[in-house]
């Protein structure tokens, strides 16, 4: 009976004493609750994740846009292509990271305010590899506008220093370039 006991007694002790698992943290599928902060967070979070580990072919501005802008942006972004003939258009750079090139950047994602339509973020994007520029490792502060899409958070409008409103860029340089391709096409076209 002791013996019966000291064994349970044993057994109990080294269950006890066993790493519990550790939960995996959300990922952007695994996230169901629909748009709250947590799932803003999660959205930006796996958006930067694309450049922790240096240059890839990951290109939200333009082949990955989809999983990333609302459908009002995707229209700016499908003007301004079609007005440039898939020439460089109102982007010279990658607005994400605000960057041409870059080499492994780290991101602190803050969720500012989040209701169940619409998130504001701040995100403090850093350049860590010290292959690159001093100039260009000082830290850069973006300010993302998220709006819900089928439940999902999307990009609506992005700000920096720099640039007070990529929406904004996008709908100045598409009238401007339509203006522009009106004016050339009525002088090509006069005798």
């Amino acid at each position: 009976m002791h013996l019966r006991l000291a064994a349970a007694a044993l057994l109990l002790s080294l269950a006890a004493c066993q790493p519990k698992p550790v939960p995996p943290a959300p990922s952007l599928s695994s996230v169901a609750a629909g748009p709250t902060a947590a799932t803003a967070l999660v959205f930006l979070n796996n958006l930067y994740s694309h450049y922790a580990t240096g240059p890839s072919d990951f290109d939200p501005a333009f082949k990955n846009q989809s999983d990333y802008f609302d459908p009002p942006m995707l229209a700016l972004m499908a003007e301004d292509a079609r007005l440039n003939k898939d020439e460089a258009g109102a982007l010279d750079g990658d607005p994400i990271c605000d960057c041409q090139d870059y080499g492994k950047l780290t991101a602190a994602v803050t969720i500012d305010s989040a209701t169940a339509t619409e998130a504001k973020a701040t995100v403090i994007v850093t350049e860590t590899d010290p292959s690159v520029r001093a100039e260009d490792r000082k830290p850069r502060t973006f300010t993302y506008d998220l709006v819900a899409v089928d439940g999902q958070w999307r990009i609506h409008d992005l700000t920096t220093p720099d640039m007070p409103s990529l929406r904004q860029l996008f709908i100045q340089s598409n009238k401007t370039q339509a203006a522009y391709l009106a004016a050339h096409s009525a002088t090509a076209s006069s005798p």
